[in-house]
């Protein structure tokens, strides 16, 4: 869909990445062109040294010149107290001469010694290799700097989306149910409907109530968590009563959607745990197969106790879960599938509160899918006697 066909503007909320782009485009030029006058300079001044150290033969081939006949050994002598980077060849060929050497009439010539040659290639290599090292590091800290900028920039456009796109499902969670109630209501106080009828409309409006009511206290939970509010309030709970009653629950509304619910649930299941932790995660994993568990959703629940763990298993044979959204698939506001997937009810928030419920109580959640079409499996595993927990 265009810009224009959303309603917003082609670069809207981008402006400040833009900006940022274009600081590290010009940091980089800058980066470049110091690069560039940084050589300039060093490669100058290797010159500089070379045309002094060119005049000084000169110099000093002038002064043994005029000191008339030397042997090689005084010109060495000479030469060390003079100009020490120097030294006396007499054999240095005509073409190796300094120009204006020739002029002189010396036989051989004064050339830099090699051992200080190849210091100043050496200090001129250094120089190089430090010009590249900074340049190096800097773009590499520039890049580094633009690649979290740019990890933190996607992750609040996804955050944003989320964000919006949560707003809009809860809008819509909320006002259905209500809206359902309401009419129902207004059925019931005119008596328009006969006794079915009125259990009929009753049986609706407790599954509309229901619906708003496991919202609430989604929401609700989510925030304690992402303020680290959430306390564990131990008790007694029988697992095994809790899993029968949630299940019996998910079987009338997969019996209504033409489907159905297989059960099997070890007895006498304790756990010291919240009760409340406990109800919300057997009610997201059973909701969550009633509504991905397709058209006419077949489920299985089961329960056992496991090497000192109560372990609980939902099972359905709908759209499946893609490998690749495995790992996300706990994550808040996280919803399988894309942008379909906000067609069916739901927060994106059940999973991720299932695996915030196990982990608080030192248990885990665990999700696996063959593929989409193929179903899912998801299992929770939870301490019969947790630590911590009185």
């Amino acid at each position: 869909m265009s810009a224009e066909g959303t309603g917003r503007k082609p670069f809207e909320g981008r402006a400040p990445f833009l900006v940022f782009i274009g600081i590290v485009l010009f940091s980089l030029a800058q980066l470049t062109w110091w690069i560039v006058l940084l050589r300039g300079h060093g490669a100058e001044a290797h010159g500089e040294t070379i045309r002094r150290v060119q005049a000084e033969c000169i110099a000093a081939t002038a002064m043994l010149a005029r000191l008339g006949p030397v042997d090689e050994a005084a010109a060495g002598a000479l030469l060390d107290r003079h100009f020490p980077h120097l030294r006396y060849n007499p054999d240095l060929p005509a073409d190796r001469l300094p120009p204006g050497v020739g002029s002189f009439h010396l036989s051989g010539g004064v050339e830099p010694r090699p051992e200080w040659v190849a210091e100043q290639e050496a200090r001129l290599r250094r120089r190089i290799i430090m010009f590249a090292s900074e340049a190096s590091f800097f773009i590499v800290v520039l890049l580094a700097g633009f690649a979290v900028v740019y990890r933190a920039y996607n992750r609040e456009l996804l955050l944003k989306r989320q964000q919006v796109n949560f707003v809009n499902m809860v809008s819509h969670e909320l006002a259905t149910p209500l809206a359902t109630i309401q009419v129902y209501l207004e059925t019931l106080r005119r008596r328009a409907a006969g006794r079915e009828d009125i259990l009929e409309t009753a049986a609706v409006l407790r599954d509309e109530t229901r619906r708003l009511n496991a919202m609430v206290d989604n929401l609700l939970f989510a925030g304690r968590f992402q303020r680290g509010a959430f306390a564990i309030h131990p008790e007694d709970v029988d697992l095994s009563e809790r899993t029968r009653r949630a299940a019996n629950l998910a079987r009338e509304l997969a019996e209504r959607m033409g489907g159905g619910l297989e059960l099997d649930v070890a007895d006498g299941v304790m756990l010291r745990a919240d009760r409340a932790a406990i109800e919300s995660i057997l009610s997201n994993l059973l909701q969550n197969a009633l509504k991905y568990g397709g058209a006419n959703p077949r489920i299985r629940a089961g329960l056992r106790a496991e090497n000192g763990f109560a372990v609980l298993t939902v099972s359905d044979q709908g759209i499946g879960v893609p490998a690749e959204e495995l790992p996300r698939l706990f994550q808040m506001f996280h919803r399988a599938g894309g942008e379909k997937v906000r067609e069916r009810p739901g927060s994106g928030l059940g999973l991720y509160l299932v695996r915030q419920f196990a982990r608080a109580h030192g248990g885990e959640v665990t999700a696996a899918s063959e593929g989409p079409g193929k179903g899912a499996v998801f299992t929770v595993r939870l301490p019969l006697r947790p630590q911590g927990l009185a």
